[in-house]
């Protein structure tokens, strides 16, 4: 643990949250991918090597360990090979590095904002969707790390904890939810939740939610094609709409998504969905910020197996303002800021804003009453 190092919020700080309308029932859920372009993030035969800049040697075995959680789930194919301490991390140089920054936190070039515990930085080919180079720096300018043991290091951010959420961003998982009310458990307790406290280590292990979402990007065994025979709007409030699509295959690993070949704006991809049937799903998007009134449907099963079809957005629902990177749209993370850099690969900032709720017991309680909301 690293001594002398406080918290400088002494209070509750609620970085941002999201009250969402929530159409469909309380058991739809849906694992959150990086998309763009119909492109969903992952990496090249599921291998990545990282290297590490700085990090304090008494955390070396938890980050491995954060690493090992995602390669140990069954029945997915991701390995991970640590190589020597290296160099800075610099965007697109082709290595992985995780970076301990102790000072000057806002000052990086990407200019993070002082409460964000932790930022992914991925690059990834815009015709395959393959990472090219992700990058990790941990803050611990503003905020104090141990390895979270009990109630002598409460007070601090565990390390495995963080280190897990932002190797899930590394691998091509946005956040189950930004919802700070989230009332389903499925989401709030995912490791890819966008919110935590001080002293917590639950998210250390991806949960159920996680895991079908790595699977569907690194399955070891094939999955089947899906189709889409026909989509229909059936309800609607506001920007947030409820359709029911028809197609084959459809599974607890099929994500939907609202994909434009715009790269100035990321694809929409459905955060709550019900799979009433293998040929049947509800599934809820809020389209806000998108402004593409022609994209493509499409159902995925994985990278390599997905379906599309022309779809159509009702133009009451176009955001004719342009692409609003502060909407809860899926595919780019709670600070996301992404722009096409060449007609090659697209440049992604995944910041994590961790909701600091408390300096006690008492006080980190408050994040429990989000449980309440059901």
């Amino acid at each position: 643990m690293q001594e002398g190092k406080k918290f400088k919020f002494l209070g509750i700080v609620v970085v941002s949250y999201v009250l969402s309308f929530l159409l469909i029932s309380e058991t739809a859920s849906a694992f959150v991918l990086i998309s763009n372009g119909g492109k969903v993030a992952r990496w090249a035969n599921g291998r990545a090597d990282y290297y590490t800049k700085d990090i304090p040697a008494e955390f070396t075995s938890a980050i491995e360990s954060s690493f090992d959680v995602w390669s140990d789930i069954s029945g997915i194919d991701l390995r991970f090979t640590a190589k020597s301490s290296g160099g800075a991390a610099q965007s697109r140089d082709g290595k992985n590095t995780l970076q301990w920054v102790t000072a000057n936190w806002t000052s990086l070039s990407f200019r993070p904002p002082s409460n964000a515990l932790a930022v992914t930085l991925s690059s990834f080919n815009g015709d395959s969707g393959l990472v090219i180079d992700a990058d990790i720096f941990f803050n611990d300018d503003q905020f104090g790390w141990a390895v979270v043991s009990g109630p002598e290091n409460e007070n601090f951010v565990d390390i495995q904890n963080i280190a897990t959420h932002e190797i899930g961003h590394m691998i091509g998982l946005d956040h189950s939810s930004v919802n700070f009310f989230e009332n389903d458990p499925d989401l709030a307790d995912a490791t890819m939740f966008y919110a935590s406290g001080s002293g917590e280590t639950s998210r250390r292990v991806p949960k159920n939610d996680d895991v079908r979402g790595a699977t569907a990007l690194y399955s070891a065994a094939a999955l089947p094609k899906p189709s889409i025979a026909n989509v229909t709007e059936l309800e609607r409030a506001g920007r947030t709409v409820l359709y029911r699509v028809s197609g084959s295959n459809f599974s607890e690993y099929t994500s939907f998504i609202i994909a434009s070949e715009n790269f100035s704006m990321g694809d929409l991809v459905s955060r709550y969905k019900t799979i009433l049937s293998s040929t049947e799903a509800e599934v809820e998007f809020n389209v806000s910020g998108f402004y593409d009134a022609t994209p493509k449907f499409m159902a995925l099963n994985s990278a390599d197996e997905s379906a599309s079809i022309d779809f159509k957005l009702d133009s009451s629902l176009l955001d004719s303002a342009g692409f609003n990177s502060s909407s809860d749209s899926g595919g780019g993370g709670c600070v996301a800021s992404h722009r096409a850099s060449t007609s090659f690969d697209v440049f992604w900032l995944l910041g994590f804003l961790f909701v600091l709720l408390s300096m006690t017991r008492g006080q980190r309680a408050l994040l429990r009453l989000k449980t309440f909301y059901k």
